[in-house]
This record gives structure tokens, sequence and C-alpha cells, in this order.
């Protein structure tokens, strides 16, 4: 029995390991390759003798051997897959693949050998002949369809295999991700099949731009993210020349957005690679990284890599990508688990940034980020959370969306109840008449004319406040055109008719009453005994029926409040304001104005006396970030 290979130490320098992968006489004889040792070349535009694949571990661990110099080694059974497909049949073929040309034991040697190699995985891609992005076998309509896309620019083909073909794991993995934007001339191979990337993304793009695939976004959503970041790599790297570290780019709210929703979306099997694989995109894109050491504890990577992001954009923008379900032990609350993906999904992306001012510094010291704050209110009271209704995820069986959907609903009514019956006085009641005038009305429901007290005039300003809140309504400058201001103002006007809806279908006595004299003894009987849930979409349709403009806005309203929220708590604070949070709030947390972060953050106080506390989480708070402070206004405080 052959003897398990051990790798031979690497020469010091820009060295590598590359595989000779012989050749075969039939398919099915036994995998033999060669190691040897080349130098990368020093020059960015020269190319080497050898392809760097790009693919998926699918295993932590290889358990398939194969033979390397006359030995065993052990590799993944997606890695051996890939070689039987790339194997030619009369020559040699020179690759380098992760797995099998760095050494991947857990030897004092072995970890400073990928410490080394690390620094220059980029390069690895970048200098390589092609770049080989190994997507597997197997599926008879994706091998078709790449086919298709070999021989067209325009591919029809079944949306079926389009679909398996975008939820491939490697558009998710955060290595996979590097290796593309190095790459100089990629590859998609499938089986015996390849394309280049350039004629792959514009058949895919096709597909998309003329409906051709009735894909749900969610699946379509890492290919377009992938294809999306890797565009803004070559943009800046090439046009901004950042290789040669002629100057930074300009840290926008998209570009800050774009990174850190990568670093908390992108998959890896071990967390640091959350940061490794990005060590040298990051660096290219200006920033000054310790060098790369996979056995520094991870929560000490995490916390350095965020104190360096934080202060070379300037910004605290990174503070809205800290919530997850879940943390690992030891880690400051201003630090991000990028382990973790981030929770709930970011539906609708914030690209507001704010810069921390030239006179204001931030220090960090060993788990405290030390700077300057206005504690500008606290929490005085919680509603419900709304679930996260997410439309576009076919896959969630049609029960649980219409579950989901019934909880929306009740937890659209509750925010309503809640800040119609708040006790303490809200900011906006100012902006309402006083008056206890409780004059009757009419509403028309299901044909039937139905009596409601007229909302105080306090009433009808809170609930449009919190219309304004759900919809995200600014100033009309926030607006292209004076008329989709008026629009998005059109749609808040609907909320007293979505709240006598919502009123209605709670209140038994008020069904009962109307099914007593409703002339359709089917519609009786579901105000009688029909899930409120029933009751309103029963309503929905006769509404429709009767004023269809009227009953689109209310319909685009009832969406604002559970798509444009989801897992989003409603709060009042003590000013009298209204907020919303995907954070854990809790009352009495404090909400708080941090120069550098475009929204309020809510902290929890640890120590008053030493003005430390933890961070909870972003919060939206309308319009408190506009507003000019004067500096006797700011705190100095410790975040732990």
């Amino acid at each position: 029995m052959p003897q398990m290979y051990t790798h031979r130490p690497l020469s010091p320098g820009r060295i590598i390991r590359i595989l000779l992968l012989e050749p075969h006489h039939n398919p099915s004889e036994p995998i033999r390759i060669k190691l040897q040792e080349i130098s990368l070349p020093k020059d960015k535009n020269e190319r080497g003798a050898y392809e760097a694949l790009s693919y998926v571990w699918g295993a932590p661990i290889g358990d398939q051997p194969i033979e390397c110099d006359g030995d065993q080694l052990l590799i993944t059974e997606n890695c051996l897959a890939a070689l039987r497909s790339l194997r030619l049949k009369n020559e040699v073929r020179k690759l380098w693949i992760d797995a099998i040309c760095i050494n991947q034991t857990a030897t004092q040697a072995a970890i400073q050998e990928k410490n080394h190699q690390l620094k220059l995985m980029g390069d690895v891609y970048a200098h390589a002949e092609r770049v080989l992005i190994w997507l597997g076998h197997g599926d008879d309509r994706i091998m078709a369809l790449i086919d298709r896309f070999s021989q067209t620019d325009q591919p029809a083909g079944s949306p079926a295999a389009a679909a398996a073909l975008v939820s491939n794991e490697w558009f998710n993995r955060a290595w996979t991700l590097q290796e593309l934007c190095y790459a100089q001339d990629p590859v998609m191979i499938y089986g015996q099949t390849e394309v280049p990337w350039e004629t792959f993304v514009a058949c895919m793009d096709w597909r998309r731009q003329n409906s051709i695939d009735e894909v749900p976004k969610h699946i379509y959503l890492p290919y377009l993210e992938t294809t999306s970041f890797h565009g803004l790599f070559r943009t800046l790297t090439n046009e901004s020349k950042l290789n040669d570290g002629s100057r930074e780019p300009g840290w926008t709210g998209p570009l800050q957005a774009t990174l850190f929703g990568f670093l908390r979306s992108r998959k890896s099997s071990r967390p640091e690679d959350k940061i490794y694989a990005f060590h040298q995109v990051l660096s290219d894109l200006g920033f000054v990284l310790p060098d790369p050491d996979i056995s520094r504890p991870v929560a000490e990577l995490y916390e350095e890599t965020t104190y360096i992001l934080i202060k070379q954009t300037r910004s605290l923008k990174i503070l809205e990508y800290l919530p997850s379900q879940s943390r690992m032990e030891k880690l400051p609350s201003w630090v991000p688990d990028y382990s973790q993906a981030l929770w709930p999904p970011v539906h609708v992306v914030d690209l507001t940034v704010e810069s921390i001012p030239r006179d204001q510094t931030i220090e960090r010291i060993k788990g405290q980020l030390k700077l300057r704050a206005i504690l500008f209110d606290a929490v005085a009271a919680i509603s419900g959370r709304m679930p996260d209704m997410d439309q576009t995820n076919m896959s969630i069986p049609s029960q649980a969306r219409h579950d989901t959907a019934l909880r929306c609903y009740q937890t659209m009514y509750s925010w309503m109840e809640f800040v119609v019956g708040h006790e303490a006085p809200l900011a906006y009641d100012e902006h309402a008449e006083d008056t206890s005038f409780l004059a009757m009305d009419t509403i028309d429901i299901l044909g039937t004319t139905y009596p409601v007290r007229a909302m105080k005039p306090v009433e009808a300003v809170r609930l449009t406040a919190l219309a304004r809140l759900v919809a995200r309504v600014g100033n009309p400058t926030d607006y292209e055109s004076p008329s989709a201001y008026i629009e998005a103002l059109s749609v808040l006007s609907t909320i007293p008719h979505l709240w006598s809806r919502l009123q209605f279908i709670h209140n038994t006595k008020a069904r009962n009453a109307m099914a007593d004299t409703h002339p359709d003894s089917a519609v009786a009987e579901q105000l009688r005994n029909g899930h409120p849930f029933k009751v309103f979409q029963l309503i929905r349709r006769r509404d429709q029926e009767i004023n269809p403009q009227r009953n689109n806005m209310t319909s685009e309203l009832e969406k604002h409040f559970s798509i444009k929220n989801p897992e989003q708590t409603l709060y009042a604070t003590r000013r009298g304001m209204l907020g919303l949070t995907t954070a854990d709030v809790r009352q009495d947390d404090i909400v708080a104005l941090l120069p550098g972060s475009a929204v309020p953050i809510l902290l929890r106080a640890v120590d008053w006396d030493k003005q430390m506390f933890r961070v909870v989480g972003p919060s939206y708070l309308p319009d408190t970030s506009k507003v000019v402070w004067p500096n006797e206004a700011f705190d100095d405080i410790i975040l732990v």
C-alpha cells in the first residue's frame, strides 16, 4: 500500500506549486499527478504556464485517493471529478489547485506556508493563463444549456436548467469571488463543456431581459451579486490604478454597502476565511491589512479588520451590518460576526453614508471602541416584530407563506393600535387640533354601510406618521419629481381606510351585526365564522370592484408595512418619536447618534459612570441624521 504524500517545503519568495496532470488512455485510469515549483511572474501583465482552478471543495477533508509523485494524496470528491474532466488524452496539463498545491496539514510548517500562500492567492489567479471555473457535472439539462451558450448569444433552453445553474454553490462562496475578480481569462466548465465567462454572463443577462426564465429573484441573487461585484472591482482597480497604490476609492454609500454586504453574505467553511478570502481584494482597494495568520483567534481577527474598515473609510456604516441570529463568544458588540449571515436579509439597501469629521478620532483599545456620540433619546415602549414576508422565495410552501402573510396583517394591526393607544404624547401630536369630537361616520364594507367613529385628529396624525415611517417617505427633495412625492403622499392617505378595515375584521360584535343583515348567506357565514384574514381578503376583493384606484394604493401601503420592514420592531421613544429596528430592542435602550453613521444606533448601558455601552443594532428614526448638532451635545463613550 502506498504511503501518504508529504509536501516538501517551498522555496522562499513568490514561489508556488503547480500540479502536472498526466494524460490518460482510458477515462477509468487512476489520476496521477506530479508537483512542481514555479516562480510567479513579477510583471503584472505576464501570464504563467498554468491554469488555475476555481471550484467549491464540497467537503472540508478529502477522502478520495489519487497518486501524487508515487504516493497517495487524499482529495475531495468534487476535486476528483474536476481532475477527471480536465485530464487530457495526449498531453500533460499544468494546473494550480489550492487543496493540492498548498500543504493542507496542521503542522507548524504547513500553517506558515498557508499564511504566505494566502498573500499570493490573488496573484496566482491574476497570472494564470486561464482560470477554470468548475461547476460540476451530471445534470444533462445544465450541460445542454451551457452547450447552447457556446453556440449562440440568444439561448433559449430550459428555465429549470438556468435555475439549477445559478443555484450552484460556486456563486455563494467567499473564495470563488476573489478568484473571479483576479481572473484574466475565466472560463465556465460543466462536465466536458466550457464557455467563456463573458459569453456566459451575456447569455444569462439576455435570458433575464427577455423573460426566458421565470426564476424567483432569490435564486438569481447570488449570481447577480457576483457579476456586479466583479464588474465593480475591475472598474475600481483598472480606472483608479489601485494595484499601483496610487489612491484609494471614494468610499461612497453604494461601494460600502456592496463591500460590507459581501463580507457578511458569502459562505466559507472556516470562519477566518470570511476575511482572508477578501484579503487581497481589500488590499487592492486601499486597505492596509495585517499579514494573514490562520492560527490567530478569529474574534481578534474580526475586531482588527472591523477597526481598519472603520478607520480607513472614516465611516461607521459597517454598524448597519451587525445583526445576525447568533454571535461567537468574546466578540465585541461593535464587531460583526462575519461567520454568520446577515439577519434579517437586507431587502432594501440604504446607500446613505456619513463621514466621521476630521476633527474627531475613533480609538481602539482591545475590545473597546472610544468615540464621541449624542445620547439622543431612550426607548419608552415597544410593539411587535414584523415577520419576513419574502414573496420572492417560492421555495417556501404556500401554507407557510399564507401563515406569514396572516402574521403580517396581525402585526400591522398591532402597530396601529400601539400608535393610536400610546398614552404618552408623541412628537407628532402638536400637528393635530386638540379636540375630542366623536362624530359618527360611515364606510362601505362588502356593499353594506358600516358606522364607525370618526378618528380624532390626533389619531389621524399618529397613523399618518406611522405610514410615513414604514414607507420611508422623506422630504420633497428626496424624490425625482414633485409628482413622485405627491404619489407617495397619496399612498399614505389610505392609512385611515386600511385602519378601519383592520378594526372591523377584529371586531366580532360588528361582524356579527353585519352578518345578521347581509343579503348574501355565504358572505354572512364568513363574517360570523371566518378567520379575520379571510374576511379581510373578502373585503379587499369587494373594494377592488368599487374603487380599484384606492384599493391599489391601500395594497401598496400594506406592502410598505410588510415587504419593506421584514423583522422590524416598532418602538416609541421618550421624546415621542417612532422608530424601527431589526435589533433585539428593550425598554430604556439608548438611541445614539454617532458621527460617521447615517442611521441612529441603539445602545445598552453597561456602566453609566464609565459611559460604557454595548451596541444593540442599527435603527431607523427619520430626520435625526440631518440635524447639525453643536459640539457640546457630544459625549465621550466607550463601546464594548
